[in-house]
């Protein structure tokens, strides 16, 4: 379940609120959890004109309920995502084609997420590309696995690498020399002619694959896998998260 909300942190990094969209979509035991954890985070403070300052940003969560047995559930946790779209730093995609949802996985009615992550050069074009994980909506034996999420992350890859984006010219942001996205692309069958998206506050069954590290990024511009999961369904993503959780869950 990947939730969305807002967080605000004091000066000093402690939690100062937080809220997250619609509450009342979201089962009681998932916001107790949310409850018992978000308060004790502790963040690095935000500086701005060599000043520590009080900060808000968007909050994305990703709770996990693991089976422990068959009428029991583990819940944690397991992602959180802080920070805007890329919109909000001036980066915004002109030319965007969607991948071609494969035929051969309509076909299989195979579904899956492929989190794709790409550098862009100061010219708006893409120079570097990968598919850093691809997740499957159903289990199967391994090597049919393996074989749908490489033929996902090539349909990605392929189609994004002709993006183009228009990059700031002026501000804190601008005159870089490349910038580093990453970009959630869902293959989503419709069924009866519509999609069929998961409900906010539902849970969704998926398989995660395993996790590809670009040896083309920085350490500051790689993601732990379980927060890049985090991130929403659509949209262009800055590689930096606007806050930095120093204390994550499970730590």
């Amino acid at each position: 379940m990947v939730l969305s909300g807002h967080i605000v942190v004091t000066a000093q990094g402690a939690v100062s609120s937080y809220a997250i969209d619609h509450p009342e979509k979201v089962p009681k035991v998932v916001r107790t959890l949310i409850a018992n954890n978000v308060p004790q985070w502790r963040f690095a403070p935000v500086v701005r004109q060599g000043h520590a300052v009080a900060a808000k940003a968007e909050m994305h969560l990703r709770v996990v309920a693991i089976p422990t047995d068959d009428s029991h559930f583990k819940l944690s946790l397991a992602g959180q995502w802080f920070g805007n779209g890329a919109e909000s730093a001036g980066v915004r995609a002109l030319k965007r084609p969607n991948p071609i949802y494969p035929r051969a996985a309509v076909q299989a009615r195979l579904e899956g997420r492929v989190m794709v992550v790409a550098r862009v050069q100061a010219d708006g074009h893409v120079s570097r590309i990968a598919a850093e994980q691809v997740d499957l909506r159903a289990r199967g034996p391994e090597g049919i696995m393996r074989k749908w999420r490489k033929v996902l992350a090539s349909t990605a890859t392929r189609t994004l690498s002709h993006w183009t984006f228009q990059l700031p010219i002026q501000g804190d942001n601008a005159h870089k020399d490349h910038w580093v996205v990453r970009i959630p692309v869902a293959f989503i069958l419709r069924n009866d002619g519509h999609l069929d998206l998961p409900t906010y506050g539902h849970w969704m069954s998926y398989v995660p694959g395993p996790r590809a590290e670009p040896n083309w990024l920085t350490a500051r511009e790689r993601m732990d896998a379980e927060d890049a999961a985090a991130l929403p369904r659509d949209g262009v993503f800055l590689a930096q998260q606007s806050l930095h959780l120093l204390n994550p869950p499970g730590s």
